[in-house]
């Protein structure tokens, strides 16, 4: 809205902020309310780089298991510490590699969202977050709160031999089920889990979150590259156990930790 707030930015604050994030977008002036629609995310699910290209460990070397690239988000490394400053994930790769974004898939109740957090690639800042009301680029689209995923777009350069996120502030242990890396010059892969995710999405909007997990699972075998699936089958699969009813990301999934800037606090 144009003149109302509960909360959510106006449109100029919202412009400003997929500004920031990357990406694309139309919009459509309906009396007093703009409607942003058609969003095309800064990174290619479609182009992803093998899972066999990536070597995971901590910021300070410790390497991960394998499950973390197994596409399998069942399976999770978690850190037997919380965050403290500096503590993060350092990616590998086998080749460097022009790259678009690295996605970092995790359950959602041991989400690091609120944690602020800078990128480097090669060693040199190319990213920081969270952004304003914890958005970012998740299933192809802009969205708030807390999320399963941690998206880190990244400035499309030059190729990167290593990616680290670190955080900033102390926080959860760090719990990882799933790292993507997304690039821009990486052979094209149809979404054969498409259909499944629609599925999925269908039964989601009535609340039969066990079916709909089902139906995730389902796309994420189909396509494994694609964090998207996999986002929906972890967001799926805490509905299922928790809450049976489709809302607004509620306070105990997310919170003012998340939405709140940390300089504010």
């Amino acid at each position: 809205s144009s003149r109302l707030s509960r909360g959510m930015p106006r449109p100029g604050g919202f412009r400003a902020l997929l500004g920031a994030l990357g990406g694309g977008w139309r919009e459509d002036l309906p009396g007093d309310f703009v409607v942003f629609r058609r969003f095309v995310p800064p990174y290619d699910e479609a182009r992803p780089v093998p899972a066999a290209e990536l070597a995971l460990s901590t910021a300070d070397g410790v390497p991960l298991p394998a499950t973390v690239v197994d596409r399998d988000v069942s399976t999770a490394w978690t850190s037997p510490l919380g965050l403290a400053r500096g503590a993060g994930l350092r990616v590998r790769l086998a080749t460097a590699r022009r790259l678009s974004a690295v996605v970092m898939a995790f359950p959602p109740e041991a989400s690091p969202l609120a944690v602020p957090w800078v990128c480097e690639v090669n060693g040199r800042p190319a990213a920081a977050g969270p952004a304003r009301h914890g958005l970012q680029w998740v299933n192809g689209a802009p969205r708030a709160g807390r999320q399963a995923v941690l998206a880190v777009v990244l400035p499309q350069t030059a190729p990167a031999a290593e990616v680290r996120i670190l955080f900033q502030e102390d926080g959860p242990p760090l719990s990882v089920a799933e790292v993507f890396a997304y690039g821009t010059e990486e052979p094209l892969r149809p979404d054969a889990g498409a259909p499944s995710a629609e599925e999925a999405l269908e039964h989601a909007r009535a609340g039969r979150w066990a079916e709909a997990a089902a139906a995730y699972e389902r796309a994420a075998r189909a396509a494994p590259e694609r964090v998207s699936h996999h986002a929906g089958l972890l967001r799926a699969r805490w509905r299922a156990a928790h809450r049976q009813r489709l809302d607004v990301e509620s306070l105990p999934d997310g919170g003012p930790a998340l939405v709140v800037p940390s300089a504010a606090r």
